[in-house]
């Protein structure tokens, strides 16, 4: 990710954050869609973004919020040219426009939908929507094939059947491993999904990865409301490749929990996160010291430790 991109995607995550915490304030829907609006005309045309205000928008009717949830959504399907979880989006979509009375709009998403994906009622399931969907799949009974399940559908892959041989990333460029050596890692484990496929040494690698890749996307408060579970897992690798600067930056975070306790649990961490939210505690000093002096040194580090255990990796 180029310097310019992180900053500008840094910038979006400070603007929807502001957003929401005026949203909480005035509780105003029609003023929560004029500034998502806004803000989506700036960022439209930035990947992963859309995917983003999904996943914002389904947080928000998981916690009873249905209006504000479809707010985000809708402003997705109209401004968001490419979205990862179309289901999420023409499930959600076709709920609205049904409950409004305007059925055959809403069978329209449904056939979207169904048409996306061969497996869909496991996608439908993946995304935890399933009671959404016995409750209008009536509506395309007979209109569309059945859903086809995928046994291999997030698996992990066995060395050989990754994209790259590790021989072959080994072989390449160093500016080029790290990179690759996370999607090799990502495979053998299911996208981090089966961690036990992994050895001691991928392990290490992948904590460390992630944390990269996560406070890179939306800093540390992203990191941690959807990866802070691995909190500990990431401090344990961080000590065994020796990245003393990066350690004291995690226990800075660590410290604005209570206790200096990040729990195990991912939804005590979340509503702790929330709470740190509305007391306006921010991590915007730790992720600066992150992209400004300690990921350069981190990714170092890594590499280093990754052609000291080459063997150690498949």
């Amino acid at each position: 990710m180029g310097k310019k991109h992180k900053q500008n995607i840094d910038d979006f995550i400070k603007s929807i954050t502001e957003i929401k915490k005026k949203y909480r304030k005035e509780n105003n829907i029609e003023k929560l869609a004029k500034d998502l609006l806004i803000l989506t005309k700036e960022y439209h045309n930035y990947m992963g973004i859309g995917d983003y205000l999904l996943t914002l928008g389904e947080e928000y009717i998981s916690n009873n919020d249905y209006w504000a949830g479809i707010t985000f959504i809708k402003i997705v399907d109209e401004y968001y040219d490419y979205v990862a979880n179309t289901t999420l989006l023409n499930l959600r979509m076709a709920e609205y426009h049904i409950e409004n009375n305007e059925i055959e709009i809403g069978i329209k998403y449904l056939l979207k939908l169904c048409s996306a994906v061969s497996n869909y009622e496991e996608s439908i399931e993946f995304n935890e929507l399933t009671a959404v969907w016995e409750k209008y799949k009536h509506l395309v009974k007979d209109k569309v094939p059945a859903s086809v399940a995928i046994n291999s559908f997030n698996a992990p892959l066995k060395p050989e059947e990754c994209s790259l041989m590790i021989d072959e990333i080994f072989s390449l460029p160093k500016s080029e491993i790290i990179d690759e050596l996370s999607t090799h890692i990502n495979e053998l484990s299911a996208n981090g999904s089966e961690l036990n496929y992994l050895n001691k040494t991928e392990k290490v690698f992948y904590y460390i990865d992630e944390l990269c890749s996560e406070v890179n996307s939306g800093g540390f408060e992203s990191y941690l409301y959807y990866n802070g579970n691995h909190f500990q897992n990431a401090v344990d690798s961080l000590e065994t490749i020796k990245a003393v600067k990066m350690l004291l930056l995690m226990k800075t975070i660590q410290s604005k929990f209570p206790k200096n306790k990040i729990p195990k649990s991912l939804n005590s961490i979340q509503n702790i996160m929330d709470s740190l939210e509305e007391k306006g505690i921010d991590f915007e000093i730790e992720d600066s010291q992150f992209y400004d002096t300690e990921e350069k040194a981190l990714l170092t580090l890594l590499l280093d430790f990754v052609f000291e255990n080459k063997s150690h990796f498949r």
